[in-house]
């Protein structure tokens, strides 16, 4: 069956060139695998008998390009025709593959061998590798890329010039693939005068083959086999892949890559290596360039953001830029130095921008103490700053809940920073939460968790710990609220005396106390507006950037209103009374931050020492 194809499409290729003799070169080219069109109508002009390369593109009469050098920016019709003039069968799987125009298009990019090009990337003069020419007496496509200053396949140098009259080798005039446009023959002008088979290039020095070798599978359809890829990059077209290998490469040698002089072999084959053991590849050669490049800016920052990269490429990147910098920040985390339990945590970097306090964090080589490291990961992470949201909590917090084992989602951030805590449990402590409450409470007002423990002082990560697990134990009864408020303010309990003896008989410490807080992270712990909190620090009761301790030492000496209405609301002689005339009426204590009034605590809790409902 394929014989009888194969037969009918020789005999409509002949029926072609028959119609069309006079617009057509008598001697018909057959394309050799590593040629593209230009290369063949090179070498088609000179068997014909053609010094100029002109008259092979006015006979295909294109309105895309107007000398051979440009073919590689033809329309899809007008290479058609060129074909047609060279005499090239178009049933070869070869063939069709040249004449496929699809993919990325555009005046940046064009198509060498079927595959998606840089522009830039393709040389304007001519290149060869005379020991190859004497070889096989074709022009390899892949010659005429920029980036390489090398045969691929054979190690070989490039030509580019004639060792005798140093002129550049061109496109628009040939004696044959193997000769200098530039010299005739002396005896004879149709022939060629410099043979550049006769001039031999070194090989250039390659350190690693296998990654030279994957890139010439890349390039090169016919070698018919590429290398394994990685899942992330394996779906990518070769064009994207061979970009990628340019850029990296490129940002070695600290210049855009694939524009003027050719890259250096080793730096294509690290670029390659790479993408070959991706991810711990690439990881391990942004740790080299960072190691060389100590005290500025990684050459490889911002690769994600090269728009001559596919979007998804991109992403890729992206995504392993963070996880980079994330193993970064854990190693820094793992060997830094644990603080002293009543040491306050003196910050190095403003914690105003978490970006730019997580960059000098992975790029600085000065101490630091263990938990400034951790909370710079943490605020750094958009997981992280999620679940603080999701929970209701300061992000300080959640290194006591981690640490509790009660947040097994963060296992993939803390990982190499953190040897893994002993589980509570295996799933998320918000699947926990919906397991352990209960689906209605028998009797007594409700309030929310964090209402209700504001009212009665303030609970630090350690405290916030000892209350859920309680909750997950049955000690403390809850049910749960609607979704749409954070878990501690979902919760809410009528057994407030139990909650009250977890809070009095809780003393222990957090780790997290003595973090300065960033303002929201202050607003999230006291419970109230950013308005609010800001009002609290410019009247001077609390520091611009309070810890934990120093939150608690004023919930410890103040109520606001809101912690008194909820105070006495849980006590039988408030009778729905006006809690701030009561409260004035008894000379309770007080002081205006702003327009905040607040009750002194001590004061309170004398004039009502049992206000639990039982």
């Amino acid at each position: 069956m394929r014989s009888a194809q194969a037969d009918q499409g020789l005999v409509e290729h002949l029926e072609g060139r028959a119609r069309n003799i006079g617009r057509v070169l008598a001697i018909s080219s057959c394309p050799n695998p590593k040629e593209g069109i230009k290369e063949v109508a090179f070498r088609a002009a000179s068997t014909n008998g053609f010094q100029s390369t002109g008259l092979v593109v006015e006979l295909a009469r294109s309105r895309s390009f107007r000398s051979l050098q440009g073919v590689h920016e033809g329309f899809a019709e007008d290479l058609d025709r060129l074909v047609d003039v060279l005499g090239i069968r178009k049933d070869t799987e070869h063939v069709k593959q040249l004449l496929a125009q699809k993919g990325m298009a555009g005046k940046d990019w064009v198509q060498l061998l079927g595959i998606d090009i840089r522009r830039g990337h393709l040389a304007k003069e001519r290149r060869v590798a005379p020991r190859t020419l004497r070889l096989n007496d074709c022009q390899n496509s892949l010659w005429a890329l920029r980036p390489f200053s090398f045969d691929l396949s054979t190690k070989e140098a490039l030509l580019d010039h004639c060792p005798v009259c140093t002129r550049k080798l061109g496109w628009l005039r040939t004696f044959g693939p193997s000769f200098c446009d530039k010299c005739p023959n002396n005896a004879n002008p149709s022939k060629g005068g410099v043979d550049l088979r006769d001039f031999p290039q070194p090989d250039v020095d390659i350190e690693d083959e296998e990654a030279i070798q994957f890139v010439a599978e890349l390039l090169d359809l016919s070698i018919g086999q590429r290398g394994c890829l990685h899942p992330d990059l394996s779906n990518s077209r070769p064009g994207a892949i061979f970009q990628l290998i340019v850029e990296i490469a490129g940002r070695l040698e600290e210049r855009p890559s694939g524009w003027g002089r050719a890259l250096r072999p080793r730096s294509i084959e690290q670029g390659a290596r790479a993408l070959l053991n991706w991810p711990e590849g690439y990881h391990a050669l942004k740790n080299d360039v960072a190691a060389a490049w100590t005290g500025r800016k990684s050459a490889l920052d911002g690769l994600h953001l090269v728009t001559r990269l596919p979007a998804e490429i991109r992403g890729v990147i992206k995504s392993q830029d963070e996880e980079f910098k994330r193993r970064r920040a854990a190693r820094r985390v793992r060997l830094a130095q644990p603080c002293a339990p009543d040491e306050p945590v003196r910050l190095r970097w403003s914690i105003r921008h978490s970006g730019r306090a997580f960059e000098r964090l992975i790029n600085s080589v000065d101490a630091v103490s263990q938990i400034e490291a951790i909370v710079t990961l943490l605020r750094h992470d958009r997981q992280a700053r999620l679940i603080a949201a999701d929970l209701g909590l300061p992000l300080p917090n959640l290194i006591d809940l981690y640490g509790a084992g009660m947040l097994p989602e963060m296992d993939a951030l803390m990982k190499g920073a953190w040897a893994p805590p002993c589980r509570a449990f295996d799933v998320s402590l918000f699947a926990v939460a919906r397991r352990a409450a209960a689906d209605t409470l028998d009797h007594g007002r409700q309030l929310d968790l964090f209402s209700a423990a504001s009212a009665f002082g303030h609970l630090n990560g350690s405290g916030w710990v000892a209350v859920l697990n309680a909750i997950f134990d049955c000690d403390l009864e809850v049910t749960l609220g609607p979704s749409r408020v954070p878990l501690v303010r979902r919760m809410r309990t009528n057994d407030f005396e139990g909650l009250r003896k977890i809070m009095s008989s809780f003393s222990d410490r957090s780790p997290s106390d003595l973090i300065p807080m960033t303002r929201q992270e202050m607003s999230v712990a006291i419970g109230k507006s950013m308005a609010t909190t800001n009002s609290l620090v410019h009247a001077g009761m609390l520091a611009r950037n309070a810890s934990g301790a120093d939150v608690a030492e004023f919930k410890k000496r103040w109520m606001l209103p809101s912690d008194a209405e909820v105070f006495l609301s849980l006590s039988i002689c408030s009778e729905r009374r006006n809690v701030r005339a009561l409260l004035a009426d008894e000379g309770v204590p007080s002081l205006l931050a702003g327009n905040l009034k607040l009750w002194s605590r001590p004061a309170v809790i004398a004039l009502f020492p049992n206000p639990f409902i039982k």
